[in-house]
């Protein structure tokens, strides 16, 4: 296996590389300042969102197993443009009392449900 065979999926690593960094976030930040995680996940995944139409890759890797295509990548933006919709409208029910304690859980399964999603296209 040839590594250089993931840089064939810009996007499933991107996505990757934004839950790494709201786990990150979640994980080593004070108490006190994790109320600001929905607005940084929003941000962080609205940055994505745009810098993904930048990503067109055409192909396939992985002997067939993996293809990119421009079908692939609208269905991919689909669910990017959902997936932020559902971010920004969560934020006000993330931050209240009763989440408080869940809160990284409820970004992080979004965004590796999201991955999962990119691999089923």
């Amino acid at each position: 296996m040839d590594y250089s065979q993931f840089l064939m999926m810009p996007q499933e690593l991107g996505l990757l590389v934004v839950f790494l960094l709201v786990f990150l976030f979640d994980t080593f930040m004070p108490k006190k300042s994790l109320g600001a995680l929905p607005v940084f996940t929003s941000v962080i995944f609205g940055a994505f969102t745009i810098a993904n139409y930048f990503m067109l890759t055409r192909g396939t890797a992985f002997s067939g197993m993996f293809e990119s295509t421009a079908s692939t990548f609208v269905m991919k933006a689909i669910l990017n443009i959902g997936m932020l919709i559902v971010l920004v409208q969560s934020i006000k029910w993330s931050n209240s009392e009763f989440q408080a304690v869940r809160r990284g859980e409820y970004y992080e399964l979004l965004l590796t449900t999201l991955f999962g999603m990119y691999l089923m296209i």
